[in-house]
């Protein structure tokens, strides 16, 4: 079953979902490459500023997780000190991880300040988790006040534990065959870098968004959005009371 026409089209869907839970000051915060077509969709329906938040995979032999912004490593299953092979490989993305937020944003001092705020991180779909906890633990180490991660799918076994770092996860469905993203769309184009320095604008990430240039159809067409979308979940993050 294909839920979505493309990555635009499942950002459409989410989007009337998220303007009710924003918390205070809202950011969006899409994770390249894919989260961002879904970024620039919700950004056209909430009005909130838009950036790349770059997050980059780790693999070492068995070791897997990734490296994010806000000097962030999750490395599930690793134990601290890292393995020579291990560390290595850390190094190795955060290298990468560096290089692409120069290509998307000019210098890593772009990324506004999420001091007091809401941090909405986006990105087209959750497998493992690494990238999606990667992140969420990397805009709490930026400050944000609040993190809600908004993704169309998310695979069953990392519902928990993306729904335990963040405050909120945003999804469309957990389907229980999960087993590749892109069986879920229609159209699941690759997203290049140019495309993403084109749709995000200038390095200061003061978006010039037009439209989104990964729709198959540039217009919104309004038949897709009156069909009643799968069921939103929400799932909140149960936080433990003292006492």
């Amino acid at each position: 079953m294909r839920l979505f026409r493309d990555r635009h089209h499942a950002g459409l869907v989410l989007a009337p979902q998220l303007l009710k839970r924003g918390g205070r000051d809202p950011v969006l915060l899409a994770i390249p490459r894919g989260g961002v077509p879904l970024g620039l969709a919700i950004q056209e329906e909430t009005g909130w500023p838009l950036y790349s938040f770059v997050v980059e995979r780790v693999q070492a032999g068995d070791a897997h997780g990734a490296v994010s912004e806000g000097n962030s490593v999750y490395l599930p299953g690793c134990t601290w000190p890292l393995k020579p092979d291990v560390a290595s490989r850390v190094a190795a993305s955060e290298r990468l991880l560096a290089r692409r937020v120069t290509r998307y944003r000019g210098n890593p001092g772009t990324l506004p300040n999420l001091r007091d705020r809401c941090a909405v991180l986006v990105d087209d779909g959750v497998v493992t988790g690494d990238t999606a906890i990667a992140a969420i633990r990397g805009v709490r180490e930026l400050g944000a006040d609040s993190v809600i991660f908004v993704a169309p799918l998310v695979a069953p076994r990392s519902v928990c534990p993306v729904s335990h770092e963040a405050d909120q996860l945003l999804c469309q469905m957990a389907p229980p065959l999960f087993a590749a993203l892109p069986d879920w769309y229609e159209e699941f184009p690759d997203v290049t870098d140019s495309e993403i320095r084109a749709a995000l604008g200038s390095p200061t990430g003061d978006s010039n968004l037009g439209t989104p240039i990964w729709s198959s159809d540039h217009a919104t067409d309004e038949s897709l959005l009156a069909e009643p979308p799968p069921t939103v979940r929400v799932v909140t993050r149960e936080l433990p009371h003292d006492g």
